[in-house]
């Protein structure tokens, strides 16, 4: 069953680097869980 057929709401939150943490870090909610997170090192 997919996220839309359940009614369930994706959110995509992104986090740009900064010297202090250099990752871009993107976390992927469905129905208020996290489904995925993703850290990509920038510099």
């Amino acid at each position: 069953m997919t996220a839309a057929r359940a009614g369930l709401i994706m959110k995509t939150y992104t986090y740009l680097p900064v010297p202090g943490d250099p990752f871009t870090t993107t976390i992927t909610l469905v129905g208020g869980r996290v489904s995925e997170l993703e850290r990509v090192r920038k510099f």
